[in-house]
């Protein structure tokens, strides 16, 4: 089972609780207990869900493209400069470093090795 059919599991079982809440059978500890929230949580999620429905147990940064994600254009760049061949025997590391010092692109180690290469 992947990662996504777990978080939406949790988010549909989160969503029962949280309904049971509203309808008066669970009390709010009881509800944050259950849900693995805090009560605050419980208040703010419950107004969210009369106000939007169950769309406000989505985390709000969903479709969102991640503020530390390199740019499509940059990743393109990097991509064809890998390609040339005085580069396919150099480690990412080295490669980093002739990024930065040959073709002016200034990329974090990390965010390189998680570039889709």
């Amino acid at each position: 089972m992947n990662t996504f059919s777990n978080w939406s599991q949790k988010r549909h079982a989160r969503i029962g609780i949280i309904t049971k809440f509203i309808d008066g059978d669970l009390s709010r500890s009881q509800t944050a207990e259950l849900a693995g929230i805090s009560e605050r949580q419980v208040t703010r999620i419950v107004k969210e869900m009369k106000d939007l429905g169950a769309g406000a147990t989505l985390h709000k940064n969903i479709g969102n493209r991640p503020a530390n994600s390199i740019n499509a254009e940059v990743e393109a760049a990097i991509l064809e400069i890998l390609s040339w061949p005085e580069y396919y025997k150099v480690n990412f590391l080295h490669f980093s470093d002739s990024l930065r010092d040959r073709h002016g692109i200034l990329i974090p180690y990390p965010s390189l090795v998680h570039c889709n290469i």
